[in-house]
């Protein structure tokens, strides 16, 4: 383990940066339309919730909990990875000091690196399982066939909207994540490797009540692909190269724990499908206030399992929500040219220094 140095602390956000830099700049921004997005919400609340992080930080190094403890009280690495992001951003809309910026950047830094097995900062990949535990999911699998894929195909799809309808654009990994890509070269190939697709919290009564008698909360899913490239990035998400009805060689399919037949993931899928069409109609019934309130909740349900172990009240603080009230969303003047916004990200992303708020 290296010594902890500023030194040390330099290189890892510096890593960060160039991680999200990838990520976040090949995203158009324009595409969130009427949808929720960090920078129109985030920087409304940002002194009393970049006040509540610091706090958070402050209490968390008070208990006997490791970094790795405290990692994975987050949904998953891919959501760590996001929230470090947008902390760090609104840290730069906040009346705090660049100390106070530091202490949060650290914070993350210090939980994905006790957690990750490699490349923290997602720039290429999702890596958390031991070669053993690549080894007992193998053994899990049986084989597959192109009907098969297509079947998961669906349910991976439905996960996926769930997660954004439930969350918002913003949050939609707290339901999924991506892990890989694990080579499985000895046993199945040179050119064979393992993925994960993993689904939680499909069940958030907190948040919508309407999901309070879902069937399921829990789907896992894991693929042996041959000739298949992954990669998975900071922002989430997973992108693969290859055809993956037809290079899918073995799967596994577990649902809350417990092998699940693939011929009825069509009834999961369409209750999923039809609950995300729901909640996404719901939300777009809402007004500007209601639709403010509802992502703050949805921002603060990621530290959930956090302030539950902490025994404080997980959701948004009163002093979060008055911030916001009443505040039209903010309007963040993007540079017409690619790298010019580019710099801009960079920027605001460095806790290290002082840019006007734009």
């Amino acid at each position: 383990m290296p010594q902890k140095t500023e030194a040390y602390y330099r290189k890892q956000i510096d890593e960060a940066i160039n991680s999200f830099e990838r990520a976040w700049t090949a995203m158009d921004l324009n595409t969130f339309g009427n949808t929720a997005n960090w920078f129109s919400y985030d920087p409304l609340i940002a002194n009393s919730w970049t006040r509540r992080m610091l706090k958070m930080i402050a209490d968390l190094k008070r208990t006997k909990l490791n970094d790795r403890q405290i990692a994975s009280l987050f949904p998953n690495m891919s959501e760590l990875r996001v929230k470090m992001g947008f902390d760090l951003w609104t840290a730069k809309y906040a009346d705090v000091t660049r100390a106070e910026r530091m202490e949060i950047a650290k914070f993350y830094v210090d939980l994905l690196n006790a957690y990750c097995l490699e490349d923290p900062y997602a720039l290429k990949k999702n890596v958390v399982h031991s070669p053993t535990e690549v080894s007992a999911m193998a053994k899990k699998t049986v084989g597959a066939a192109p009907e098969i894929a297509k079947k998961l195909g669906r349910l991976v799809s439905a996960c996926y909207h769930f997660g954004h309808a439930a969350y918002s654009d913003m949050y939609p990994s707290i339901v999924y994540e991506n892990y890989g890509p694990y080579p499985l070269a000895q046993k199945y190939g040179p050119n064979a490797i393992l993925a994960v697709k993993d689904f939680n919290n499909l069940r958030c009564p907190e948040l919508w009540p309407e999901t309070k008698n879902f069937p399921w909360m829990h789907v896992s899913i894991i693929y042996v692909y041959n000739n298949v490239r992954m990669r998975v990035d900071s922002a989430s998400h997973a992108i693969f190269s290859g055809n993956l009805i037809t290079n899918l060689k073995r799967y596994s399919l577990e649902v809350d724990g417990k092998r699940f037949p693939v011929s009825k993931t069509d009834q999961i899928s369409a209750a999923l499908e039809k609950m995300a069409s729901k909640l996404f109609r719901k939300n777009q019934s809402f007004n500007l206030e209601q639709k403010k309130k509802k992502y703050y909740y949805q921002k603060a349900y990621v530290y959930k399992k956090i302030f539950d172990y902490l025994g404080q009240d997980w959701r948004p603080s009163p002093e979060i929500l008055n911030e916001a009230k009443g505040r039209p969303l903010y309007e963040a003047p993007w540079p017409a040219s690619n790298a010019a916004q580019i710099k801009l990200f960079r920027q605001i992303f460095d806790p290290r220094i002082s840019v006007p708020k734009i």
